[in-house]
């Protein structure tokens, strides 16, 4: 949050206005002309617009954190929102129902093969199809299914490889 004392010149408050029609004008002219003099001002008045504009065009940029801007007689105030925090708690949980959601999905024998392959993650698609009693075009079924579905992955070759399970 960046505070300056003094309201808009108009008197004006900044919340009730369009930001994109506010004439370009000195709010402090005093303060304006010392960063005029020291090179860190391009011309007068368009700060406003720059940081909207700047904030818009952030790749992590999401609606709902736009600059704010807010003044009356005495203040003039711009909150910028931190575009890099994302809510933990809120991720977690979503993350955590999807999980769910995605291992109800799953048919008995598919949650037995990903606990299988939790615990032994080098077995390949025969053993499998032995300890399973089951056609090796239903294995390879499964487990290109469990694949798509992103609960399992191969890494390595078809031999040495290793399943890993998320």
């Amino acid at each position: 949050m960046i505070d300056s004392t003094g309201g808009m010149p108009d008197g004006t408050r900044i919340q009730d206005r369009n930001i994109n029609t506010i004439p370009f004008t000195r709010r402090n002219p005093v303060l304006a002309d010392v960063f005029h003099r020291l090179g860190y001002m391009e011309r007068q008045g368009s700060g406003l617009n720059k940081i909207t504009s700047a904030y818009k065009s952030a790749i992590n940029f999401r609606e709902g954190l736009e600059p704010k801007f807010f003044s009356d007689r005495v203040e003039f105030t711009v909150t910028l929102q931190n575009l890099n925090y994302k809510s933990e708690a809120k991720s977690e949980a979503k993350s955590e129902a999807k999980s769910e959601a995605k291992i109800l999905e799953l048919t008995d024998l598919e949650r037995k093969l990903c606990k299988y392959l939790q615990k032994n993650p080098e077995i390949t698609q025969m053993e499998i199809k032995e300890k399973f009693g089951l056609s090796r075009s239903k294995v390879q079924r499964i487990t290109k299914k469990l694949i798509d579905k992103g609960f399992i992955v191969r890494e390595g070759s078809r031999r040495k490889g290793k399943w890993k399970v998320f």
